[in-house]
């Protein structure tokens, strides 16, 4: 028994009580309390629903996180061909005027803080007009891209930009190395061209190139438009002597 502490009568009281009782009343109370039982058992087709519910829940989340990570890579793929839209030709997937703009400024003032050489080129092939007066535009299209390739095949290295200026005009520059290494590779993509016509469907069409180029170590106060100017200037001799 229990009693509260400032109820000293009461515990009297009950202490009382018990010391009547006989042996027969103390196992009567016994008995009794040991026939008290408790209720465990499990209910079995509750545990199954939970359980099922949780296992459709977790291939829920499963599979939302396998979807979420498909839709991420398909935006990510998106985002990619904008960009890459964006700063590419669509005819040639050379790099566009705009973004040529930018990479030139970008590695030309690059050469200039660090003293190393710059070399820009001009492209132009030779008698386009014809080519589109007679095989029509989109053969010449087919043309351009043939170009694109076989310069891409010779500027492709660290440091070379080539993109399309416009029209049949191409434009290449590359930071580093030597004048005349680049010189050279620009006379092998002139070679490459003049020597690898051009097939499709049963016709084929021989095209040549002429171009200018420049090469130096920008100083204070140069600009690319500077090196681009000298280049084109060099491209017009190209043609005037053939």
């Amino acid at each position: 028994i229990a009693t509260r502490a400032d109820e000293p009568q009461l515990a009297a009281i009950f202490s009382k009580l018990l010391g009547g009782l006989d042996e027969q009343e103390v196992q009567a109370v016994l008995s009794h309390q040991m026939l008290l039982t408790i209720n465990d058992r499990v209910d079995r087709r509750r545990l199954l629903v939970f359980g099922a519910g949780g296992l459709l829940l977790l291939a829920l989340v499963v599979y939302w996180n396998r979807k979420l990570k498909r839709l991420n890579a398909a935006l990510q793929r998106a985002n990619q061909k904008l960009q890459d839209v964006s700063i590419t030709d669509a005819l040639t997937g050379l790099y566009n005027r705009r973004q040529f703009d930018a990479r030139i400024a970008e590695e030309f003032a690059s050469c200039q803080r660090h003293g190393r050489m710059f070399s820009v080129a001009m492209i132009d092939v030779d008698h386009f007009k014809r080519v589109n007066d007679e095989r029509g535009h989109v053969f010449g299209d087919y043309c351009l891209r043939h170009i694109a390739d076989l310069a891409k095949s010779v500027f492709g290295r660290e440091g070379d930009v080539l993109g399309r200026y416009g029209g049949e005009e191409y434009i290449v520059f590359a930071s580093g190395g030597g004048s005349e290494e680049f010189f050279g590779r620009l006379e092998a993509v002139r070679l490459l061209i003049e020597q690898i016509p051009f097939e499709h469907g049963g016709e084929t069409w021989r095209l040549t190139i002429s171009a200018g180029a420049h090469a130096a170590v920008p100083v204070l106060g140069d600009v690319p438009s500077d090196f681009i100017r000298r280049a084109d200037a060099r491209l017009y001799q190209a043609k005037e002597l053939g």
